[in-house]
């Protein structure tokens, strides 16, 4: 799974990178990252421990988010 994973990504990022631009790219898949990571805790997906969503992990992430928009709306 993370052969095909890897490639996968490699092919987005050579595909979607020049469109979007690096900055633009990267934060897209930060986003992308930390909302599956909250996910994963909440519902103690792939054998990990289940964990609450707190007011300061939400805040962080919705942080991200609002900087992510600032970027892009640039």
């Amino acid at each position: 799974m993370g052969g095909i994973a890897g490639v996968f990504y490699i092919t987005v990022a050579l595909l979607m990178a020049p469109r979007l631009g690096a900055l633009n790219f990267i934060m897209t898949v930060i986003v992308g990252q930390l909302i599956i990571s909250l996910l994963i805790d909440y519902f103690g997906l792939v054998g990990l421990p289940r964990q609450t969503i707190s007011m300061q992990k939400l805040i962080g992430v919705l942080v991200v988010i609002g900087g992510f928009i600032i970027t892009t709306r640039g």
